[in-house]
């Protein structure tokens, strides 16, 4: 027989169309297919795997932070003029054990922790894919406001904003207003706007801090660092390297050649 499954919007007599019988569990996708209704931030919250899309008004998460067991991909709507909010109490999301969690389309504001206000990601083979998403107003104690890579760990970022995140305790240690890498972690950005961040005080890298063994790969030449990012040192970008460890990196990546290429800060001997 052939099969229609709504799957993954919620449960309850109330949520389902009337031509399902009562011992019918479903829920009926609206016609604009903006997404579930909203009690689909419920079911989000309380997820540890699976595929969501966030209806149009935002979300809230009433449980706090969401940390994977499986695999997970969130969604807004493509096109929307404002991108749905996904507000937290504490952090959004956190990705370990070779995981991967995919985002698209939202805003993520208001998140907290540690380290990593929005989002944490380490261990090898666990990855994180950002796409047409807004990190807004998160804020970390030590390292990455919005977003902390570690421990071989990989993120990919592209056509995104980084807006208002903010590191902040003060110490030369700690920083990255909107996104700390580190211990091997890799994270590639294009077509990504940074703004507003700020490494606190005597913290480093009001955008980015790269530390330790830590790569950043800005691909193209469209990432845009304002001179609003701000931070104890390192404005933009800062490389910290202790004595014994393998250093940071930060890779320009298939932006051509010669003098004309390059970012007006790099020397003229600067390949």
């Amino acid at each position: 027989p052939p099969l229609l499954e709504f799957d993954s919007c919620g449960t309850g007599s109330s949520a389902k169309p009337s031509y399902l019988s009562s011992s019918t569990t479903a829920i009926e996708i609206d016609e604009s297919f903006e997404g579930c209704p909203s009690s689909s931030c419920d079911v989000l919250s309380a997820a540890t795997s699976g595929d969501f899309i966030v209806p149009a008004s935002g979300c809230t998460l009433s449980s706090g932070r969401i940390t994977l067991s499986g695999n997970m991909t969130v969604e807004g709507r493509a096109g929307a003029a404002e991108w749905p909010e996904i507000q937290a109490l504490q952090q959004h999301f956190s990705v370990g054990s070779g995981l991967r969690l995919e985002l698209r389309y939202l805003t993520l504001i208001g998140g907290s922790n540690y380290g990593g206000g929005s989002i944490s990601i380490n261990g090898q083979g666990t990855e994180l894919v950002v796409a047409s998403c807004k990190f807004k107003n998160n804020q970390a104690g030590y390292s990455g406001g919005a977003i902390s890579v570690s421990s071989n760990a990989l993120a990919f970022i592209e056509s995104s904003v980084f807006d208002g995140n903010s590191v902040t305790f003060s110490y030369t240690g700690y920083g990255g207003g909107a996104i700390s890498v580190s211990y091997g972690g890799t994270v590639t950005i294009a077509s990504t706007q940074f703004k507003n961040n700020i490494a606190t005080d005597q913290s480093r890298g009001g955008a980015i801090r790269v530390n330790d063994g830590g790569k950043v790969i800005l691909s193209g030449g469209d990432n845009v660092f304002e001179a609003t990012n701000s931070a104890g040192a390192g404005n933009m970008t800062y490389l910290a390297k202790s004595s014994s460890s393998t250093p940071p990196l930060l890779e320009f990546d298939s932006c051509g050649t010669g003098s004309s290429a390059k970012p007006s800060y790099l020397s003229s001997s600067t390949t």
